[in-house]
């Protein structure tokens, strides 16, 4: 079963994910996602992370404003989430998982942590933590 799920993955929504941005972002950009966000080592990052591990791939074409428009792409489409914190009644924080298409009317935040949808994660080998 967990085979088939990654071969879902890697063979239909990562392919998905990079026909959605398409025409949007520059190509060079496009073909480096999938092994950014394996680079990036978690489900997990932010976008400082985003552009450095862009940049280590030898990235050398887009600067800081056209990631942003990718991952605010990428989270329009669903394919990425942000992890908000909340206040819980004890005083404490957790965070909350929020993906546009559960939450319609959520505004993209850039300097939030991000999370790549689980649907990816697993064509990607990104661990979850």
């Amino acid at each position: 079963m967990n085979e088939a799920i990654k071969n879902y993955s890697k063979d239909y929504f990562i392919e998905e994910m990079k026909n959605e941005v398409t025409g949007f972002v520059n190509d060079e950009l496009i073909t480096l996602l999938p092994t950014i966000f394996q680079r990036i080592g978690s489900n997990r990052f932010t976008l400082n992370d985003l552009y450095r591990h862009y940049k280590q791939q030898g990235g050398q074409n887009q600067d800081e404003d056209e990631i942003k428009h990718l991952l605010i792409l990428l989270y329009e489409a669903g394919y990425v989430g942000q992890l908000i914190p909340t206040q819980v009644k004890n005083g404490g924080q957790r965070k909350s998982v929020i993906f546009k298409y559960r939450n319609p009317s959520s505004q993209v935040d850039l300097m939030q942590t991000f999370i790549v949808h689980q649907g990816i994660q697993a064509g990607l080998g990104v661990r979850i933590h």
